[in-house]
């Protein structure tokens, strides 16, 4: 039996989106780095290994067989985005890996039934989507006051058209009529983007967004001169905290949904965060993704350490779908049961106030000025 347990990772560790590979690689590392201080998985210590794929597809692929094929991984951990699940997720089914806690909520993910390979642990694009579509028209906003700006791929795909769903719920039926407006991959293009918002026949109120923190961040500072009413509502990809830093103290209307709580909550498992990225650390901030990537690493453990007998691939994923009703101290239990499509369902919702992001509920907030 091998003397290391070897885990991997595919994410942007360089270019545009760095932050967001970063700061997962961050929260793994510094569960792992707890857990083998205090001697690892059954006398082994747990090898993380991140490789960079810039948020690029074909790179992500190459990653991907590396990490599997000469590294010899036993799972693969928080790749990062959607258009590079596209083609991480069959890599992982065709050579029978798991792909665990990615950090994405797009539907390549979540097939029906769920597949064996694919482990999630946050909730998807769909059920975050409805639940700011709901919020949004039941504090008052007109569909016709919805716009959307997204990133020209299959991660915009999967905001755009779970919101078309969640609209349609509410019996709107005309969303291919409400101005949407787009960005290029790996880009800080957004003029037009702007341009389009700005020319809407309907001014909108709100845009809907599904982009990642540097470009939404500038098209937010170009749109608040012109038009400072204006609400930003945010999936969880675009980060929180690297939003809010890259927004330079603009103080616009900016809301993100959220897959974990945020990183001043008073929970078990976010206490014990800050102790462990403090530890590993000390000069890396919490953040919400980092926070997530600690959770599926924590998760991803937890499996290791119930395991008796052989640690093999395939008995990992029956370990992992083993997780049912499993505690870590988020407030909500854990349940990876080979029938679910991931392993939580909670959301929190934040909000940009005097320059940070801080939990909010709907009720809070008037969309009449």
């Amino acid at each position: 039996m091998a003397e290391e347990i070897k885990v991997g990772m595919s994410g942007p560790l360089t270019g545009p989106l760095s932050e967001m590979g970063l700061s997962i690689q961050a929260g793994i590392n510094a569960y792992f780095s707890k857990l083998n201080q205090q001697g690892g998985v059954k006398g082994k210590l747990v090898e993380f290994l991140a490789l960079d794929d810039f948020y690029e597809p074909d790179q992500a692929a190459a990653n991907m067989r590396q990490l599997i094929n000469e590294h010899g991984v036993l799972a693969v951990l928080g790749n990062v985005g959607t258009p590079t699940a596209v083609v991480t997720v069959p890599i992982a089914e065709q050579l029978q890996v798991a792909l665990v806690g990615a950090f994405s909520g797009g539907d390549v993910l979540r097939s029906n039934p769920p597949s064996r390979y694919i482990i999630n642990y946050r909730p998807g694009y769909k059920q975050e989507v409805e639940m700011l579509i709901d919020g949004l028209l039941n504090a008052g906003i007109r569909p016709e006051e919805i716009a959307f700006f997204t990133q020209q791929d299959s991660y915009g795909n999967a905001v755009y058209h779970a919101a078309a769903t969640a609209l349609q719920a509410r019996e709107f039926y005309q969303v291919d009529y409400l101005t949407h407006a787009y960005y290029s991959r790996n880009t800080l293009n957004v003029e037009s983007a702007v341009a389009t918002i700005l020319k809407a026949n309907i001014p909108p109120k709100v845009i809907l967004m599904g982009g990642s923190y540097a470009p939404s961040a500038k098209f937010i500072k170009l749109l608040y001169e012109d038009r400072p009413d204006l609400w930003f509502v945010n999936v969880s990809f675009v980060g929180s905290h690297v939003l809010e830093q890259s927004l330079d103290g603009i103080n616009a209307n900016v809301i993100v949904s959220q897959v974990v709580p945020e990183v001043d909550a008073d929970l078990p498992l976010v206490r014990e965060f800050r102790g462990a990225l403090k530890e590993y650390d000390s000069a890396l901030q919490p953040n919400t993704v980092s926070l997530e990537g600690y959770i599926v690493a924590k998760i991803f453990a937890e499996a290791l350490q119930n395991m008796e007998g052989n640690i093999s691939r395939e008995t990992l994923i029956d370990a992992l779908h083993e997780l049912v009703d499993l505690d870590i101290g988020l407030g909500s239990n854990i349940n990876l049961d080979k029938n679910q499509q991931q392993g939580s369902n909670m959301l929190w919702l934040s909000r940009l106030e005097n320059g940070a992001f801080h939990s909010f509920e709907w009720s809070s907030v008037d969309f009449s000025h």
